[in-house]
């Protein structure tokens, strides 16, 4: 019996020591070490440096950003506003390296420049070209994207590929859908500007070919 008495009491002893040790450990944890008012000064004043560099930064990104905007639209020249009606306006540009003066004396300019000249074609032209090109365009229509009409050709869009125009008139028996003064006015057209190329920077107009294809185009 006191045998028992002592164990039991043992065990209780070990249960108060075991519950000890455990609010001890969990007070500890509790614990936080305290800054003395030296330290925390000190923690403040490196966390405000840090604050103060990144926005100095975010600043400094800025403000170049804002400096480069500007100055690039300093140096930005419009050389032709669409509400000018500009008689001749003519700007030197390097020529390239690509020309082979010696070879291709004839069609290599003697100058290079950008030119505009609002002049060279007559209001009544340029409607009566835009009117010609409507008309042939309106046969056909490609399914997305720009649609083409080749005068010389003949090539038509036509949903996801291309007709020939003149095939289609002939079958439907319209020879004069396109009239001689049509084509007359395109011809007319097209040698006035290569002259006006040839005149402007030294070259031959005999030796000035159009690009091929040369077409009208429209992304309606």
């Amino acid at each position: 019996m006191s045998s028992r008495k002592k164990r039991g009491q043992s065990g209780i002893d070990n249960f108060k020591k075991s519950s000890d040790d455990d609010a001890q450990s969990k007070a500890g944890h509790d614990l936080s070490p305290k800054l003395s008012n030296s330290e925390a000064k000190s923690l403040q004043s490196q966390l405000a440096k840090r604050i103060g560099i990144r926005v100095a930064f975010l600043l400094g990104v800025l403000g170049f950003g804002l400096w480069f905007s500007l100055s690039t639209k300093k140096q930005a020249v419009t050389f032709a506003r669409q509400n000018e009606v500009i008689v001749r306006r003519y700007f030197s540009v390097p020529c390239s390296n690509d020309y082979d003066f010696r070879k291709f004396k004839g069609c290599a300019p003697k100058t290079c420049g950008r030119v505009v000249m609002d002049g060279l074609l007559s209001s009544q032209e340029v409607e009566a070209l835009l009117q010609l090109a409507k008309t042939g365009l309106a046969l056909g229509g490609s399914n997305g994207g720009a649609s083409i009409l080749d005068l010389h050709s003949g090539a038509l869009s036509m949903g996801s590929g291309f007709v020939n125009i003149y095939s289609i008139l002939r079958q439907r028996g319209e020879s004069t859908f396109f009239t001689k003064d049509d084509f007359e006015l395109y011809r007319q057209v097209k040698g006035r500007i290569q002259q006006a190329v040839a005149t402007e920077f030294g070259i031959l107009p005999s030796e000035i070919y159009l690009t091929k294809p040369t077409f009208f185009f429209t992304n309606d």
